[in-house]
């Protein structure tokens, strides 16, 4: 067995700091009294076969152009190797999408939005733009009054770089007192879209608070009718609910994986799948009957479900085509 000694280690240490070797043309400098080292000379390139055609024949051999790439010595140029990895970049970036964009929680880790100061008759919206500040609002309800701030001109980004900014909950302290609140809207300037003013929801668990979720669709390339040629439309982004939770669900996750375009999937349907604690608001209890997502059939999708019809119909001939031949025989 071989022994490690430290002046191995040594050794090692100094092949790392050692700089490269350079295996270039070599001489003693004229100084020193020797000859001058020789020019370099770059090695030839040889020609592909390719290129040689291209020089013998000229471009008018191939029909549609030269192919791409004629210069390169070894590989497929990229404009062969894209399209046949497109549908594998496509799963793998579908892949991503579900596990991190398609994540229907919120984190808990809870989010303060600190004011500066209570808001004042002379804190207009453009001295507020001017100064790099925001104003806020926190609606009136129940017994509770108006809450009118200002805000640094960060929170508002705090708001949208969070994970479901506009529907996770906030936490604003004021008075000595955490208020827990959701984001209404943010109005923006008209032309260089800086915020002006943030409207908050004061959330109070166990009373009825006004949430506007996204409706997210998923596993719809499971759908055996959708692999086949149909066309996937999304009919419905976002609906209103009652939540009477503290923790709710960032987003209400439609499944599509049984969907056809004989059976759509409508707002009645996604109401059964709610959370314990969360209703259907008033203005879609209307739209019970309308989609939120449907296929629609394509020429592709008919060929195809027309094919298989052909193929049940003569599977069927040929089985009784064998019951009258077995009877015959008997």
């Amino acid at each position: 067995m071989k022994v490690f000694r430290p002046s191995m280690l040594y050794r090692a240490n100094l092949m790392m700091q050692t700089q490269m070797r350079h295996f270039g043309p070599k001489g003693k400098a004229p100084a020193a009294g020797g000859p001058p080292a020789a020019p370099y000379v770059p090695p030839r390139r040889i020609k592909t076969n390719f290129e040689v055609m291209v020089e013998r024949d000229g471009l008018d051999q191939f029909m549609f152009g030269p192919p791409h790439g004629i210069e390169k010595m070894q590989n497929a140029h990229r404009h062969y190797v894209l399209p046949k990895l497109a549908t594998r970049i496509d799963m793998f970036a579908k892949k991503m999408r579900e596990h991190y964009i398609r994540e229907g929680i919120y984190p808990d880790v809870k989010i303060f939005l600190d004011p500066l100061r209570d808001r004042q008759l002379d804190d207009t919206l453009q001295a507020l733009h001017a100064k790099g500040e925001v104003a806020a609002v926190i609606k009136a309800r129940d017994e509770f009054e108006d809450v009118d701030l200002v805000l640094p001109h960060r929170a508002p980004f705090t708001i949208w770089k969070a994970d479901h900014g506009m529907v996770r909950p906030f936490y604003v302290r004021h008075n000595d007192e955490e208020i827990m609140v959701t984001v209404t809207k943010i109005e923006t300037h008209f032309k260089s879209k800086e915020p002006l003013l943030v409207e908050f929801q004061r959330y109070i668990p166990g009373r009825p608070n006004l949430l506007t979720l996204p409706l997210v669709p998923v596993q719809e390339d499971k759908s055996l009718h959708f692999q086949a040629g149909c066309q996937f439309h999304v009919l419905k982004k976002e609906v209103k609910v009652w939540c009477y939770n503290e923790s709710y669900p960032a987003q209400i996750e439609v499944n599509c994986q049984d969907l056809s375009p004989q059976l759509s999937i409508k707002i009645g349907d996604m109401e059964m799948t709610l959370p314990h604690g969360m209703f259907l608001h008033k203005s879609f209890q209307r739209d019970r009957y309308h989609s939120i997502v449907k296929l629609t059939e394509t020429n592709s999708y008919i060929q195809r479900k027309n094919q298989v019809i052909e193929q049940a119909d003569l599977i069927r001939d040929e089985k009784r085509r064998i019951q009258n031949r077995l009877l015959s025989a008997q």
